[in-house]
């Protein structure tokens, strides 16, 4: 072999080499492209859905307010009927089921209050006052052993709450030694 001879067998070499790696190089960025384009549509796609959540959360808050402004003028069914409104246009919004619950003990439906607060703590659960809710709620009903845990399961979660089971609207529990203990009134 020549040193012509090998030299062109050298070009031909880096030319092939050259194609191979052009098409791994075009193979990529097409891979790249594609890549970037769907990651586009899901951005697109997600923004559509936050601004979708964004938009019923607004309506539920809304509903909400207004039925603070029930409760407030004494218009208990209205408030149920507006915080219903709201969690079913937006199940996750924050004190919905709260209110609900303290509509429902205004109107002596303790029951549904009852439903409303787990409901609240099933939607919401490390939100504290829907427990402590629940506790004033058993309270209320004379039961006083659901009520102690409720209050023993809202102290798990908060300690701190102690200073709020403390105040005058759990004055029926004060004699009972297994709250006293609970609440650090022995």
């Amino acid at each position: 072999m020549t040193a012509i001879e090998w030299m062109q067998g050298i070009t031909v070499a880096a030319g092939f080499l050259a194609t191979i790696v052009g098409i791994i190089f075009a193979v990529l960025a097409f891979v790249a492209w594609n890549e970037l384009r769907n990651f586009d549509r899901r951005i697109k796609k997600e923004t559509e859905r936050l601004e979708d959540s964004v938009a019923s959360m607004s309506k539920a808050s809304q509903k909400l307010t207004a039925g603070y402004e029930q409760a407030i003028a004494k218009h208990f069914d209205e408030a149920i009927k507006l915080y219903h409104e709201a969690e079913r246009i937006y199940p996750r919004l924050y004190n919905v089921n709260n209110a609900l619950g303290w509509a429902y003990l205004e109107k002596g439906q303790v029951d549904a209050a009852i439903e409303a607060f787990r409901s609240a703590q099933k939607t919401r659960p490390n939100d504290i006052e829907s427990y402590s809710d629940l506790a004033y709620a058993y309270m209320k009903k004379g039961d006083l052993q659901a009520a102690l845990k409720a209050i023993s399961d809202t102290l798990k979660r908060d300690a701190s709450q102690t200073e709020y089971f403390k105040t005058s609207i759990y004055d029926p529990l004060k004699e009972d030694p297994t709250f006293r203990q609970l609440v650090g009134l022995n």
